[in-house]
């Protein structure tokens, strides 16, 4: 998290607390920015992780491409 992050993080708080009228409504809307605040956190997880394995698929990709010029190298090298 980056400091301009918590410093938003703490403006919700600080204006969920002045707006609510009482202890309990100000506790459950928290409780609801915490929630939101987790999933967003688990949806970054995942796009990362998407990210991560495309780069894995790519490189992949390339490593079989790279065994089969191998291989047709091999093949013709044997020929001959």
């Amino acid at each position: 998290m980056t400091k301009d992050e918590f410093k938003t993080i703490i403006e919700m708080v600080r204006m969920i607390m002045e707006s609510s009228q009482n202890k309990a409504e100000a506790l459950r809307k928290i409780d609801s920015l915490t929630i939101l605040l987790r999933q967003r956190r688990r949806q970054n997880r995942i796009v990362q992780m998407q990210h991560r394995m495309s780069k894995v698929s790519r490189a992949a990709k390339r490593f079989r491409e790279a065994l089969l010029i191998l291989s047709c190298n091999l093949l013709r090298h044997r020929a001959a």
